[in-house]
Protein backbone atom coordinates (compact mmCIF):
# COMPACT_ATOMS: atom_id res chain seq x y z
CA UNK A 1 0.00 0.00 0.00
CA UNK A 2 1.57 3.21 -0.84
CA UNK A 3 0.53 6.30 0.70
CA UNK A 4 1.10 9.78 -0.80
CA UNK A 5 2.51 12.19 1.64
CA UNK A 6 1.52 16.18 0.30
CA UNK A 7 4.10 18.91 2.15
CA UNK A 8 3.17 22.50 2.11
CA UNK A 9 5.14 25.25 3.35
CA UNK A 10 3.29 27.51 5.32
CA UNK A 11 3.91 31.31 4.56
CA UNK A 12 4.09 32.18 1.15
CA UNK A 13 2.63 28.93 -0.12
CA UNK A 14 -0.42 28.54 1.83
CA UNK A 15 -0.44 31.98 3.54
CA UNK A 16 0.48 35.15 2.51
CA UNK A 17 0.74 38.54 5.04
CA UNK A 18 -1.33 41.35 4.24
CA UNK A 19 1.16 43.52 4.89
CA UNK A 20 3.97 44.94 2.29
CA UNK A 21 6.52 44.13 4.25
CA UNK A 22 6.48 42.08 7.35
CA UNK A 23 7.92 44.80 9.71
CA UNK A 24 5.06 46.79 8.85
CA UNK A 25 3.33 44.67 11.37
CA UNK A 26 5.52 46.21 14.09
CA UNK A 27 4.19 49.57 13.53
CA UNK A 28 0.41 47.87 13.90
CA UNK A 29 1.93 46.46 17.70
CA UNK A 30 3.66 50.14 18.31
CA UNK A 31 0.55 52.16 17.64
CA UNK A 32 -1.40 48.92 19.98
CA UNK A 33 0.44 49.71 22.56
CA UNK A 34 1.21 53.27 22.67
CA UNK A 35 -2.69 54.21 21.75
CA UNK A 36 -4.23 54.13 24.99
CA UNK A 37 -0.98 56.45 26.91
CA UNK A 38 -1.25 59.14 23.98
CA UNK A 39 2.02 58.24 22.66
CA UNK A 40 1.24 57.09 19.15
CA UNK A 41 3.02 59.70 17.51
CA UNK A 42 4.82 59.06 13.98
CA UNK A 43 7.93 59.24 15.71
CA UNK A 44 7.00 57.24 18.64
CA UNK A 45 5.35 54.71 16.55
CA UNK A 46 8.42 54.70 14.54
CA UNK A 47 10.96 54.52 17.88
CA UNK A 48 9.08 51.29 19.04
CA UNK A 49 8.86 49.39 15.65
CA UNK A 50 12.49 49.94 15.08
CA UNK A 51 12.92 48.92 18.72
CA UNK A 52 11.18 45.35 17.77
CA UNK A 53 13.33 45.36 14.62
CA UNK A 54 16.24 45.54 16.76
CA UNK A 55 15.21 43.36 19.82
CA UNK A 56 15.19 40.62 17.03
CA UNK A 57 18.57 40.93 15.49
CA UNK A 58 19.83 40.84 19.30
CA UNK A 59 18.03 37.46 19.31
CA UNK A 60 19.62 36.31 16.57
CA UNK A 61 23.02 37.29 17.80
CA UNK A 62 22.84 35.84 20.52
CA UNK A 63 20.98 32.59 19.23
CA UNK A 64 22.96 29.16 19.48
CA UNK A 65 20.70 28.27 16.43
CA UNK A 66 19.94 29.97 13.05
CA UNK A 67 16.31 29.42 13.93
CA UNK A 68 14.73 32.04 16.43
CA UNK A 69 11.08 32.11 18.44
CA UNK A 70 9.24 34.38 19.54
CA UNK A 71 10.01 34.26 23.48
CA UNK A 72 13.61 35.24 22.43
CA UNK A 73 12.86 38.29 20.61
CA UNK A 74 10.74 38.93 23.62
CA UNK A 75 13.76 38.10 25.55
CA UNK A 76 15.93 40.64 24.36
CA UNK A 77 13.27 43.47 23.75
CA UNK A 78 14.83 45.36 26.28
CA UNK A 79 13.21 48.44 25.31
CA UNK A 80 9.43 48.06 26.32
CA UNK A 81 10.20 48.62 29.81
CA UNK A 82 11.95 51.89 29.24
CA UNK A 83 8.25 52.82 27.48
CA UNK A 84 6.67 51.10 30.55
CA UNK A 85 5.21 48.39 28.79
CA UNK A 86 4.78 44.74 29.76
CA UNK A 87 6.39 42.74 27.30
CA UNK A 88 4.29 39.73 28.12
CA UNK A 89 1.25 41.55 26.93
CA UNK A 90 3.61 43.04 23.47
CA UNK A 91 3.71 39.66 22.72
CA UNK A 92 0.11 38.89 22.97
CA UNK A 93 -0.70 41.81 21.15
CA UNK A 94 2.04 40.77 18.36
CA UNK A 95 0.65 37.06 18.20
CA UNK A 96 -3.05 38.72 17.47
CA UNK A 97 -1.67 41.02 15.06
CA UNK A 98 0.00 37.99 13.31
CA UNK A 99 -3.07 35.89 13.22
CA UNK A 100 -5.43 38.33 11.79
CA UNK A 101 -2.66 39.49 8.70
CA UNK A 102 -2.82 36.58 7.16
CA UNK A 103 -4.80 35.41 4.11
CA UNK A 104 -5.00 31.84 2.50
CA UNK A 105 -3.41 31.74 -1.57
CA UNK A 106 -6.92 30.14 -2.84
CA UNK A 107 -5.15 27.66 -5.72
CA UNK A 108 -2.89 26.02 -3.03
CA UNK A 109 -6.35 25.45 -0.82
CA UNK A 110 -7.62 24.06 -3.87
CA UNK A 111 -4.62 21.60 -4.31
CA UNK A 112 -4.90 20.47 -0.65
CA UNK A 113 -8.53 20.13 -1.15
CA UNK A 114 -7.62 17.76 -4.20
CA UNK A 115 -4.83 16.01 -2.19
CA UNK A 116 -7.07 14.77 0.34
CA UNK A 117 -9.59 13.93 -2.01
CA UNK A 118 -6.74 11.54 -3.61
CA UNK A 119 -6.01 10.01 -0.29
CA UNK A 120 -3.06 11.88 -0.09
CA UNK A 121 -2.29 13.38 4.19
CA UNK A 122 -0.65 16.54 4.16
CA UNK A 123 1.68 18.11 6.39
CA UNK A 124 2.53 21.75 7.12
CA UNK A 125 6.24 22.90 7.21
CA UNK A 126 7.34 26.61 8.43
CA UNK A 127 10.80 28.16 9.48
CA UNK A 128 8.70 30.78 11.24
CA UNK A 129 9.43 32.26 14.74
CA UNK A 130 6.10 32.21 15.83
CA UNK A 131 4.94 29.33 18.25
CA UNK A 132 3.18 26.51 16.82
CA UNK A 133 -0.18 26.95 18.00
CA UNK A 134 -0.08 30.60 16.28
CA UNK A 135 0.41 28.78 13.09
CA UNK A 136 -2.37 26.56 12.99
CA UNK A 137 -4.64 28.55 14.13
CA UNK A 138 -3.74 30.42 10.87
CA UNK A 139 -4.12 27.71 9.34
CA UNK A 140 -7.24 26.29 10.55
CA UNK A 141 -8.88 29.64 10.69
CA UNK A 142 -8.45 29.65 6.90
CA UNK A 143 -9.52 25.94 6.04
CA UNK A 144 -5.84 25.06 5.01
CA UNK A 145 -5.34 22.40 7.41
CA UNK A 146 -7.05 20.00 9.68
CA UNK A 147 -6.68 18.81 13.48
CA UNK A 148 -5.52 15.61 11.79
CA UNK A 149 -2.33 16.97 9.80
CA UNK A 150 0.64 17.43 10.97
CA UNK A 151 2.63 20.70 11.15
CA UNK A 152 6.37 20.82 11.81
CA UNK A 153 8.10 24.36 13.20
CA UNK A 154 11.46 24.14 13.35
Amino acid sequence: MTIKVFSFDVFDTCLVRTKAAPTDLFYDLARGLLASRNLDSREALHELAQARVEAERRARRHADREDITIHAVYAHFHELKAWGLDPEQAKALELELELAAVRPILAIRNRIVQARADGGRVIFISDMYLPQETIRAMLERHDLAQPEDRLYVS
